[in-house]
């Protein structure tokens, strides 16, 4: 009987400690900053793997790499930060998606984003082709 009941002390201590090292820090997230600021440029990057349905109708898994960077004497930090999140959300919102530390290999959609001190440009390299749209902060922030 005591040996039941130290298998089963050993078990929950086990099963325990392996939930709680599961448990994301979010304390520890929170501090981190999202913008690196370097050589008078403010940088953001996310990778994650999203879930998307494929031709079969099955679901299948793709890396996606977002990169945002502007010259810090073009635009304020909280606004790259707004432009930044923004644009990272509506490019995935009607995904399912994982953040990753860091790419398994190359990923297979890159989306980079370029704010100047006339606008912006997005470009999305897919498939070995690079597709770019290009606007001015008049059009983007007017809606025109």
């Amino acid at each position: 009987m005591k040996r039941i009941f130290y298998l089963t002390a050993i078990f929950c201590t086990m099963f325990t400690n392996s939930i709680c090292a599961q448990e994301k820090d979010y304390a520890a997230e929170l501090q981190k900053d999202v913008v690196v600021i370097k050589d008078g440029k403010y940088t953001m990057e996310k990778i994650v793997m999203l879930k998307t349905p494929t031709e079969s109708g099955e679901i299948g898994t793709s890396q996606f790499k977002y990169f945002a960077s502007a010259p810090t004497t073009a635009i304020s930090r909280d606004n790259f930060v707004y432009f930044s999140a923004v644009l990272f959300e509506e490019i995935t919102e009607d995904s399912d998606a994982e953040e990753l530390e860091e790419l398994i290999g190359d990923p297979d959609v890159a989306v980079n984003v370029i704010m100047a001190k006339n606008g912006i440009q997005i470009q999305t390299i897919a498939n070995g082709t690079t597709d770019r749209t290009t606007m001015t902060w008049k059009k983007m922030l007017s809606g025109e």
